[in-house]
């Protein structure tokens, strides 16, 4: 799998006096096995289903292996989502990718990112925002996911 770095750059990293707490575990990320899932074995589809469940309860969100999704289109997935958040939105659009940072802090800063898209009732939409935003952010080609 196309692994990114487990690197939080520098000025993102709060001295431990300034931390909320110190006292902090580290995170248990569950990682949930699909191969069972996947054999159709009803009871082994269960238990996968039990453990999402609980993970999406209890964390929020998990790890999958064993489910099945072509190397390569993990790969494409990787490179073109880096694509998309390397296009920051620019000053004066009102949708996009874009992260932020209060100025107040002089030594770290806050980890702020937002995804913000326009909303008009269908009814009253004549524009192609969502579409125009792809098209012009990753290329024509990607004009049908708009």
């Amino acid at each position: 799998m196309n692994q990114q770095p487990n690197h939080i750059p520098q000025q993102f990293v709060w001295p431990d006096h300034e931390k909320p707490s110190t006292n902090v575990q580290p995170l248990q990320v569950p990682l949930i096995d699909l191969a069972g899932f996947l054999s159709g074995d009803s009871f082994l589809v269960s238990e996968a289903t039990r453990l999402v469940s609980e993970a999406a309860q209890q964390h929020g969100f998990f790890l999958v292996t064993n489910h099945g999704v072509d190397e390569t289109l993990l790969s494409r997935a990787y490179k073109f989502t880096g694509s998309f958040f390397k296009a920051q939105r620019t000053w004066g659009e009102s949708a996009g990718y874009g992260s932020s940072f209060v100025g107040r802090y002089s030594s770290s800063l806050p980890w702020k990112a937002t995804l913000s898209f326009e909303f008009t009732p269908e009814e009253k939409c004549h524009s192609q925002t969502f579409k125009d935003f792809v098209t012009r952010k990753m290329g024509d080609v990607y004009e049908d996911f708009g």
